[in-house]
This record gives C-alpha cells, sequence and structure tokens, in this order.
C-alpha cells in the first residue's frame, strides 16, 4: 500500500473519530454540531474518492461514478460549511431566507448535473494503469466559480460572525476561520488552478493532506476553546483508549514472561505465575486509571485543576467561617490557585437599609483598593431571574442580553471595568437575593474566560453567598445582642415608670370586668325569662286540665301562643350567642351565592309582623317591580335584616317603620328607618360593641326600655364586614333612627364557600375578614353616622 494512501487512510479514521466527538453526548441534537458533521462527512468521501480513483478497477463505468462523486463531495462541502457557518454562535446576522432557499435549490441542481450529465464530467480517459477525469465538460468552469462563489460566501459569513462574536466565542470562530481559509486555499491550488493550467489531475491526489492541517486545527480548538462542547467526550475517549491499550500491552508482556520462563501458557508453573501477574496487573490498572483519570481531567478537561475536588474541599473548610473577611480570603484563595486572574475581590453589599457595602482585596500585585461607592452602580442589577455574570468582552455586543432593560448602563459598567482592569463580575446570590460579587481580572496570557470557567465560578459564588449570607446574620445576631441588652435596660427604667400607672389600669380592668358581670346577670335573665313563660304556661294548663279534665280552647290557644312565642325567643337568644361566639373566635361559616333582598324582606315580616302589630306599629313597605340581587350568605343576611327590624320595632313606642330596597354603585342595599327615640351622639360611636347598649331617651308615656344582651349589634355588624359589605346609621334623638346595610350586588360571581375555621378560601378570606396574620379590618370606613341632638329650646 502506498505511504500516502496509508496516510489517507488514518486521516479518515480520525476524521471519523472527530465525527464521533461531535455527535456523543447527546451533541447531536445540535444543529451547528449536526451541520459540522456533514463537513467532516463530505471531507471523508472526498478523500475515499481520492484513493479510489488511484486503483483500477478495469471499469469506466465504476471510474466514472467515483470521479462524478468527488465533485459533488467538494460542491457538498460548501453547502454544510455554509450552514455550519450560519448556525454557529448566537450572534445574529441578517441573512435573506431566500438565500438558504437558494444554497439547498443549487446543491440539488449541481448534483443533478454532476450525476445525470456530462456537463462537468464528460467521461473518464485510461491513462497507463488508471482512469484520468476529463473535464472538459460546457459547465465545468461554471462548477468551478459556482463552488469558489459558495465557499467565498460561507467565509464571509464566518468572519462576520467572528467580529461580532463575544469574548468565549470568538477564539474558537478565529481558529476555525483560519484552518478554513488554509486548506481552503491548498485544495484550490491542488484540485482547481494547477489542473487547468497542467491539464492533469496527478495534482489532485495531493489535496487531501490539506485535511491534516484541518484536523489539527479543530483538535487544538477542541482542546483549548472546548469547541463545539466537545472536550469532555474527547478527555473520555483518551482516558478509555490508553486504559484499553495498557491492558493490551500487559496481556502481551506477561504472556511473554510466561513463555520465557516455561515455554508455554499451559505448563503448571505458568498457572502458578499468573495467579502472580493477575494480582500486579489488578493493583496496576487500578493505580494507572486513578493516574490518567487525575491528568486528563487536570490537563485537558480541566486544565490545572479539578473542580469537583476544588468545589468540594471549599465547601468543607467555609462551612464553618463565619467572620466576612475570612470568608472573602477563602474565596480569593481558591480563584488565585484555579483561575489564577491578575485582579481579585470580592464586595459585600448586604440586603439592608443601612447599605453597610465593605470590598476585600486580594493582593496579588499592588493596586488600589477596590471603591464599593462605585459599585453601587450595580445596586439591583441582578434579580431572583436575572443571575449571569457580567463578562467584559460581552459588553460590545450584549450578546446575553443582561443590558436589554438597561441599555444606558453598558457604559457605566464598561467604565467600571476599565478602571480597576476587571474582566468579569459575578453575583453572589443566595435564596434570589443578592449579596456580593465576585471581581475577577485578566486570566493568564489574557486568554478568555471559558464555558467551563464560568460554570466553576457559578458553583464557588453559589457556596460565597451561603458563607456570606451566613456570616452577616451572625453578626445581626451579634448585634441583635447587643441591641437587646441595651433595650432591657430601657425597657427596665421604662417598665419602673409604667408601675405607677398598672394600678390605675387593674382598677379599669376591674371595672371592664364588673360590667362584664352584670352583662353576664342580664344575659342569664334574659335566657331565664322566655322558660319561665313557657313552664308557667305549661303549668296553669297542666292545673286546668287535671281539674277539669279538659282545657278550653281559647286558654289552650292563649298559653301554646304564650310558650311558642317565648321558644322563639329563647331560640334567638340563643343563636345570637352562638354568632357572637364564632363572630369572636374567628369561625365564620359562609355561603356566598345569589340571594333575593325582597325574599330576605319577606321573611323578616313574616316572623316579627305580630311584634309590630301588638305595639300598634305601622310598617310601610312598597316592594319594587324588579328583582334586587345581592352576592352574599342568605342565612346571615336574614339575620341581619331581622335584628335591624327587631330594634327598630323593640325602640319605637309608637308611629310607623318604613322599610326600603334597591341598588347603588354595585351594592344592593336594604334601609329600615324608625319613628323611634333615637340614639346620641355619643353611644352612635360605640354601635357594634360587644355587651354595649345605648341609652335611649325614653319619656314616661314612651314606657319602660327594653331589655337586651348587647350582642345583637355586634353580631350584626361583623356579619355585614365578613359579607363585604357598608352599612349606614343615620339618627335624631326623638325623631327616631335610620339603619341601612349595603352588600356587593350579584355579578354572576360563582357561589362561594368561606369557612373561617380552616381558611378554606384564605385569598378571598383576605378581603372580607381578619386576615391569616390577624391584623383587624378596618371598620371605621365603611359606614357613616350622623346624629341630631333636639334642640333644647323646642324641648
Amino acid at each position: 500500500m502506498a505511504p500516502l494512501t496509508l496516510l489517507f487512510i488514518v486521516v479518515i479514521v480520525f476524521q471519523f473519530g472527530l465525527n464521533y466527538l461531535i455527535l456523543a453526548g447527546g451533541n447531536y441534537r445540535k444543529q451547528t454540531n449536526l451541520w459540522f458533521a456533514g463537513m467532516n462527512t463530505s471531507l471523508i468521501v472526498w478523500i475515499l474518492t481520492i484513493i479510489l480513483a488511484n486503483i483500477d478497477f478495469n471499469s469506466e463505468s465504476l471510474s466514472l461514478f467515483i470521479s462524478r462523486l468527488s465533485f459533488a463531495s467538494i460542491f457538498t462541502f460548501t453547502f454544510f460549511l455554509y450552514f455550519f457557518a450560519k448556525t454557529f454562535s448566537a450572534v445574529p446576522l441578517r441573512i435573506p431566507r431566500v438565500f438558504h432557499w437558494y444554497m439547498i435549490a443549487s446543491t440539488l441542481f449541481w448534483a443533478v448535473v454532476i450525476f445525470i450529465t456530462d456537463q462537468v464530467v464528460r467521461g473518464v480517459i485510461r491513462v497507463e494503469d488508471r482512469f484520468d477525469v476529463d473535464r472538459s465538460g460546457d459547465l465545468y468552469i461554471h462548477f468551478l466559480v459556482f463552488t469558489l462563489l459558495h465557499l467565498g460566501v460561507s467565509i464571509v459569513v464566518l468572519g462576520l460572525k467572528t467580529l461580532k462574536a463575544d469574548a468565549k466565542e470568538r477564539p474558537k470562530l478565529k481558529i476555525v476561520l483560519f484552518g478554513l481559509v488554509l486548506i481552503s486555499i491548498i485544495v484550490v491550488i491542488t484540485n482547481a488552478i494547477i489542473p487547468l493550467l497542467t491539464g492533469t489531475t496527478e495534482s489532485s491526489s495531493y489535496g487531501p493532506l490539506a485535511i491534516i492541517i484541518w484536523l489539527s486545527v479543530i483538535f487544538y480548538n477542541i482542546h483549548q476553546n472546548q469547541f463545539l462542547d466537545t472536550r469532555l467526550i474527547l478527555g473520555r475517549f483518551f482516558y478509555y483508549a490508553i486504559l484499553g491499550v495498557l491492558a493490551y500491552v500487559s496481556f502481551y508482556v506477561f504472556s511473554f514472561i510466561t513463555l520465557v520462563l516455561f515455554g508455554s501458557i499451559y505448563e503448571p508453573g505458568s498457572y502458578i505465575i499468573g495467579i502472580f501477574n493477575a494480582a500486579v496487573f489488578v493493583l496496576g490498572f487500578d493505580a494507572a486509571r486513578k493516574f490518567f483519570q487525575e491528568q486528563i481531567t487536570l490537563r485537558l478537561i480541566n486544565p490545572g485543576f479539578n473542580p469537583l475536588e476544588i468545589i468540594d474541599q471549599f465547601n468543607g473548610e467555609i462551612s464553618t467561617t463565619l467572620d466576612l473577611k475570612d470568608v472573602a480570603d477563602q474565596t480569593m484563595s481558591v480563584l488565585a490557585k484555579t483561575i489564577r486572574p491578575d485582579r481579585l475581590g470580592v464586595i459585600v453589599s448586604p440586603n439592608d437599609s443601612n447599605n453597610n457595602w465593605r470590598s476585600f482585596e486580594h493582593k496579588s500585585k499592588e493596586a488600589s483598593v477596590f471603591q464599593v461607592q462605585d459599585f453601587k452602580v450595580l445596586n439591583g442589577f441582578w434579580d431572583g431571574t436575572n443571575t449571569r455574570p457580567i463578562v467584559f468582552d460581552d459588553l460590545e455586543y450584549d450578546t446575553q442580553g443582561l443590558f436589554r432593560t438597561m441599555p444606558n448602563m453598558i457604559e457605566q459598567v464598561r467604565t467600571l471595568m476599565q478602571k480597576y482592569e476587571l474582566k468579569v463580575i459575578y453575583p453572589l446570590i443566595e435564596n434570589e437575593e443578592v449579596s456580593g460579587m465576585l471581581l475577577l481580572g485578566r486570566k493568564e496570557a489574557d486568554s478568555p474566560y471559558s464555558t467551563q470557567d464560568l460554570k466553576f465560578l457559578e458553583s464557588l459564588a453559589s457556596i460565597t453567598g451561603l458563607a456570606i449570607n451566613r456570616a452577616l446574620l451572625y453578626q445581626e445576631t451579634q448585634q441583635f445582642n447587643i441591641e437587646l441588652q441595651k433595650q432591657v435596660e430601657k425597657a427596665t427604667k421604662e417598665l419602673k415608670v409604667k408601675n405607677s400607672s398598672l394600678e390605675d389600669a387593674l382598677t379599669k380592668l376591674e371595672e371592664i370586668r364588673r360590667q362584664e358581670r352584670d352583662m353576664i346577670d342580664v344575659m342569664g335573665h334574659e335566657l331565664r325569662t322566655p322558660i319561665s313563660i313557657v313552664r308557667n304556661a305549661l303549668l296553669v294548663m297542666d292545673s286546668k286540665y287535671k281539674k277539669h279534665g279538659e282545657i278550653p280552647k281559647e286558654t289552650l290557644e292563649k298559653y301554646l301562643e304564650m310558650a311558642i312565642e317565648s321558644v322563639r325567643r329563647e331560640l334567638t337568644l340563643i343563636e345570637t350567642l352562638l354568632s357572637a361566639t364564632k363572630v369572636e373566635g374567628n369561625r365564620i361559616q359562609l355561603h356566598l351565592t345569589k340571594i333575593d333582598m325582597k325574599d330576605v324582606i319577606d321573611d323578616s315580616l313574616e316572623a316579627l309582623r305580630r311584634d309590630a302589630q301588638e305595639k300598634g306599629l305601622t310598617i310601610n313597605y312598597d316592594p319594587p317591580q324588579h328583582e334586587i340581587i345581592a352576592y352574599a350568605d342568605r342565612v346571615r343576611t336574614q339575620e341581619v335584616m331581622d335584628n335591624f327590624l327587631s330594634n327598630a320595632i323593640k325602640y319605637t313606642p309608637r308611629g310607623q317603620i318604613t322599610i326600603s330596597v334597591g341598588e347603588d354603585d354595585g351594592f344592593a342595599w336594604i334601609s329600615v328607618k324608625d319613628s323611634g327615640v333615637g340614639i346620641s351622639r355619643e353611644d352612635i360611636k360605640k354601635l357594634g360593641k360587644k355587651f354595649f347598649r345605648a341609652q335611649p331617651h325614653y319619656s314616661a308615656e314612651d314606657g319602660a326600655r327594653p331589655s337586651g344582651t348587647g350582642l345583637g349589634l355586634y353580631v350584626t355588624f361583623e356579619l355585614i364586614d365578613v359579607m363585604n359589605g357598608k352599612r349606614d346609621i343615620q339618627s335624631e334623638i326623638g325623631k327616631g333612627s335610620t339603619f341601612s346595610f349595603y352588600l356587593p350586588s350579584y355579578t354572576e360571581q360563582e357561589d362561594t364557600q368561606i369557612d373561617q375555621t380552616f381558611m378554606t378560601n384564605p385569598a378571598l378570606a383576605k378581603e372580607t375578614i381578619d386576615n391569616i396574620a390577624g391584623k383587624k379590618v378596618e371598620r371605621s370606613d365603611r359606614y357613616t353616622v350622623v346624629s341630631i341632638e333636639p334642640d333644647p329650646a323646642q324641648s
């Protein structure tokens, strides 16, 4: 086999290996990797055709097909090259879409012309011991022009991408562009210019030698710049290859030793020494595996250091550090040994109102201390969603979109980084809060920060951010202890002063308790009275039955009515007490739904009309023709209406009561107006407080003051607030009062169940009841109070 052919075969093997590196490990999903693999595959086909063209197959048709395939592979290479250049890196280039379709169409066109017609390759000519290409086709020159045009366009696109690429991508593109231009010049000279000038194709056999340069450039790019994210796979490839070679060589070495000593591997002594050889191989292989794994990681995958070991060690050391300066020093020490920038610093920016920023600098060279005031321009730049670092070489085009919402900051940040000779500013973020930033200068030889470097910095910054927050919390705890001691001393002094007023407070508390005891006595009386009436009615009926053997109808109806009314009063009192307990304990349950306010009024009138008739009161109510619909709890709304109407009847000795209903500003409302005794200005402000009862101005002819528990309005007002309603109270002493309540109008809302006991709907409960934090809903702005005192001159 000719040396040149053998060399070409080695090149093909490496090309296949390169394709494996590019597509392995999930990289086949990336468009750029697929286009690059297409380029390599085209070159493999081209080299194969060069090898096969030098073999005499004694078949003119087969030689013609190989020649045409050679031309087609070159043109296909330019096709894949164009789309590789277009998709590589995120740098946007405005290339009309029609041009993409042109590239596809022209490739298909020339493929058809090459294989179907003789316009490019007319045929093959017998030259000595092989067939040579007849390039006298009418479109041969056109084919060369189009091939060079496509190659030139692809190189221009790649060049523009190189100019606009960021700091991480630009070195990769420069190397690819350099290799591409170099092999293009060589191939054009050997496979186009020389054959045109000499009329022979002998120089074409040397064209594939340029691929050696191409492979060298690409493998260098993989090692140096992680080209197409393949350095990890390349490291694994070398790792397993070395281990395979080691096992292969060990087998033959041990076999050779056995043969020299015993003449055969099947002798008894061979089995004995085989045990020794196996032990040596296992121990040696394990040691070699660890050695090569460490060396490949340090020199190929992560040149200079093992990031996993460094991060693990750093995490263990800094986990017990509570001093801010020690945290910063340990972080900068790790960076100085790994990334090795010429400038290192840490800015701590606590998220507090004091804005106590601090700076720490690694003294790797004489330089000015970082001024924290300069870095406050970045305050608020990072948040929970934007955690990417600022890389100086990326500022020109902002390819990462960091300053999309703050374009005016780019020049400020550029000036800041130039002032301190920084290349990277990495945020220290923990729990979506920025606690500081890492400041890094130039790397050795001013090489750019690679993706691997930034991933390492990400892990380091995460641990440092946590450590800084821990140190800040420790400082806050220390400071809090000092402040707490001061507060204790101050509180002690204040306590001595307040002790004198404590007795007054206790006296007031006893008075409040006395009032509660009195009210409990009143409630006990209120509860006993209906039961006593029921008992007396039953005793009277029992006595008459035992005496006469029957009870007259009139007597039975009288006493049954007394008993039923007393039971109703008793149930009303118990319901009021239960509602008050639920309101006070935040255990109200509501079913918000569509309710008809006219039905509510009708039910109240049905229940309380007799009470009004017994007092000779007139109830005026003119129901509207249309429905008045509210969004509230039906039972609780009835409770509110019953209380308002009951109070109007109770505190109106004579006269009339007017009930109105309507809608206004998104609320359905009911108003109960009476001609009763009225309420004073002082008392009206206290309405709704637990156990409070107003002091109505009763004259002698008005009769005695009605009894009550002081819980009715307390429960009613709370229920209105719970249902997100409003209330309006107007009163004039001697002329009566008007109690109105407003509930949200029904606007197709869905039925809602509110269970304050378990907070089943906290979002709604927050708006309508005491929220989760325990903060009381402000009630004072939900109703108006008007009280008019009588004119003494008219009394």
